[in-house]
């Protein structure tokens, strides 16, 4: 194997590892996401333990519920990435990837891939890539 066929695979291995990073990352917010503030989740619940004491039994029940769901939100892990680095590594190689792998700019945005992020890294809205 030569040496420029070597520095051909690790690109393409770089630019795999990169693409994959950043959809994982990604795909991990939408599930973190709230539609709440940290801030929101926290008065909310401090308005649910303040209604609590004039509630009926079974008003307490559900009140107590929905603490205690709001709690769980402000408990569950944040994702422990850096999506400006992985967003500047995707970015870096997504175009080489996109022209290599024939995606279109159609298939990075149905991944949740942004407009702006796509702009940035040079892949333009096409119909259809090329064909191989």
């Amino acid at each position: 194997m030569t040496p420029e066929h070597k520095e051909a695979l690790a690109r393409g291995r770089a630019a795999a590892l990169a693409v994959k990073a950043y959809l994982e990352a990604i795909s991990e917010l939408k599930v973190h996401r709230s539609r709440m503030s940290r801030a929101e989740i926290e008065q909310r619940i401090e308005h649910i333990q303040r209604e609590q004491q004039s509630a009926t039994s079974i008003q307490r029940l559900h009140l107590s519920q929905q603490r205690l769901e709001l709690e769980a939100q402000l408990e569950a892990a944040p994702p422990t990435f850096d999506l400006d680095e992985l967003e500047r590594n995707f970015v870096r190689h997504a175009a080489s990837y996109s022209t290599t792998n024939q995606i279109s700019y159609t298939a990075w945005r149905e991944n949740g891939v942004r407009p702006t992020v796509l702009k940035a890294a040079g892949i333009a809205r096409t119909r259809r890539p090329s064909s191989r």
